[in-house]
């Protein structure tokens, strides 16, 4: 009675995954309500059904008459085992599934309370819709299509990606990336998605705060073995129907395990750093930066290194979280902060730069140096080892002269 949507069809497989993939949210009561989301009304005869797993099942229609949609030879519906009677005539309105998680496009039944039974050139409409008598004619069926052609917009369809995505492409096109091993997966369905049960253990990209989720896979995935794991959408969808999930041991999964680890180019890096910085002058209406933060900067393995003074293991995990990148970023303990450092470099420049009561120790210049964790201290060539021991007993390792 009701459309059948993919959604709620997979919530119930997640929940309950021994029952058949159905779900019904709305009650169809006209022809034009049906056309308006259906890809192909035809007069169609199964010839054949092929299981595909609990409940569901593959039938092999043949088509007699098109009524609505592009033309098309015999095809491969996908439904619920039992649904239909082989040998038997329909009107069927079907649509064209191409959901992420199915292993390819799949034709399936806009309702699986919506499809009309045809005996002897009649055809056995359910009471509920108004627009149709019962024991209609099929020519008058058709006319009745024909009426509503102009009334009725086909619908747009989306085609999932398909193809196979380059290494750079998946890992920006994924929220969270993670290598998990799986507890159990079940498949009620041989063409669609199943429901797992992950141990995380090693997020790459993204933040999981569960060490155990529950997720919808592809076809494919086993019990017991470990995978990386590519999720779109948060975590509900993938980027790819062909490459979001690689198992440990393969070729493709050392190399990206090696990319996400060791980025080859900095965008990443710099990526989180704008996000970081954008977020800590939000949060603290100011240009300064976190009351603990010493320093950042880019490794040579194009990490986004990020230094802290007295930092523990759960403010680390915060920024982290903030980051939404966490496996680009490395942290390492520093002394001092970047605003005590920064306040004192312009007090330096300020009392001796130019300034005539100074002019044994003029400077030129003054920087934060944050991978040291130092304030750069420039001088003339001729005032380096005056300036070295004069700023060095005022500050010790807070300062270094250079020229």
């Amino acid at each position: 009675m009701k459309r059948t949507i993919l959604c709620s069809l997979l919530i119930l497989a997640f929940l309950f995954p021994s029952i058949a993939l159905a779900k019904y949210d709305f009650e169809y009561t006209s022809t034009k309500q049906l056309l308006k989301v259906c890809d192909l009304a035809v007069l169609g005869k199964p010839i054949a059904e092929t299981r595909q797993g609990d409940s569901g099942s593959i039938y092999k229609i043949a088509v007699d008459k098109l009524f609505w949609g592009k033309e098309i030879g015999n095809l491969d519906l996908y439904t619920s085992t039992g649904l239909l009677d082989v040998g038997q005539n329909y009107i069927l309105f079907i649509e064209h599934d191409d959901d992420i998680f199915w292993i390819g496009p799949e034709w399936q039944l806009v309702d699986n309370e919506s499809f009309f039974r045809v005996s002897k050139g009649k055809i056995e409409v359910p009471q509920r819709f108004t627009d149709l008598k019962n024991n209609i004619s099929v020519s008058g069926f058709g006319k009745r299509v024909s009426s509503l052609k102009r009334s009725v917009k086909p619908k747009a369809t989306v085609p999932a990606i398909v193809e196979t995505l380059a290494i750079n492409e998946l890992i920006v096109k994924s929220d969270n990336i993670f290598i998990g091993k799986v507890l159990k997966v079940e498949y009620s369905s041989k063409v669609a998605a199943g429901s797992a049960i992950i141990q995380v253990a090693e997020p790459l990209k993204g933040v999981l705060d569960r060490v155990q989720i529950h997720i919808f896979v592809p076809q494919g995935v086993e019990a017991g073995q470990t995978y990386l794991f590519f999720r779109s959408q948060g975590m509900n969808s993938i980027p790819s129907r062909s490459n979001s999930v690689l198992k440990q041991g393969s070729s493709d999964y050392d190399e990206v395990l090696q990319q996400l680890r060791y980025p080859q180019n900095r965008d990443r890096a710099e990526n989180v750093y704008e996000n970081l910085y954008a977020s800590w002058i939000k949060d603290s209406n100011s240009n300064n930066y976190p009351y603990d933060f010493a320093g950042s900067w880019i490794t040579e393995d194009n990490h986004l290194a990020i230094s802290l003074v007295n930092a523990s293991e759960v403010r680390k995990k915060e920024i982290a979280v903030m980051s939404k990148d966490p496996g680009v970023i490395v942290f390492f303990d520093a002394k001092y902060t970047y605003n005590e450092l920064y306040d004192l470099a312009q007090k330096i420049l300020n009392s001796y730069g130019g300034n005539p009561a100074s002019e044994h120790v003029p400077v030129e210049m003054t920087s934060v140096n944050q991978q040291k964790n130092l304030i750069d201290i420039k001088v003339l060539p001729k005032y380096l080892e005056t300036a070295s021991a004069y700023f060095f007993a005022l500050y010790g390792d807070k300062v270094e002269v250079t020229k």
